[in-house]
């Protein structure tokens, strides 16, 4: 795995910051945390954002219908996010990810599962918003989920 550098660090904890400040009732956000999406062995994406459930995974790993969506932050790893893990999430078939691209700057939006791809990608970049499919209310400055303060 490539290094965690501190753009990627400092995505990962603002979003995991403001999904819980705003949404917390509503979700578990999981932080570079274990995930298992069927039968595909342990990707740990950045963030898995879930239904809530009472026993917070413990019983058994989350399925595919136990995802809202899911956050890659790539750096030096878009050819492992797009090449590797998101075939894996569509075969999965987990209805969002989000791939926080900081060098292009932009954030692609991955929905519809088919197979080992996504049949519709968004690229949505600084100056426009981002809301999830699960709660379209909610909407992310781009500009603030690459925390670009110009």
């Amino acid at each position: 795995m490539s290094p965690i550098g501190s753009r990627h660090v400092a995505c990962v904890n603002f979003l995991s910051k403001v999904l819980n400040r705003f949404l917390s009732e509503a979700m578990i956000v999981a932080v570079q945390n274990w995930d298992r999406p069927g039968k595909f062995s342990e990707l740990q994406p950045d963030l898995s954002i879930l239904k809530p459930r009472e026993d917070y995974g413990q019983s058994r790993p989350p399925s595919s219908e136990d995802f809202y969506w899911l956050v890659e932050v790539t750096e030096t790893s878009q050819h492992l996010d797009r090449d590797r893990k998101l075939p894996l999430y569509a075969q999965a078939d987990i209805r969002e990810v989000w791939l926080v691209d900081g060098v292009n700057e932009a954030v692609e939006r991955y929905l519809v599962p088919s197979g080992e791809r996504y049949r519709r990608i968004e690229k949505v970049e600084i100056g426009d918003e981002i809301a999830p499919q699960a709660f379209p209310e909610f909407h992310l400055s781009i500009k603030n989920i690459l925390r670009k303060s110009n």
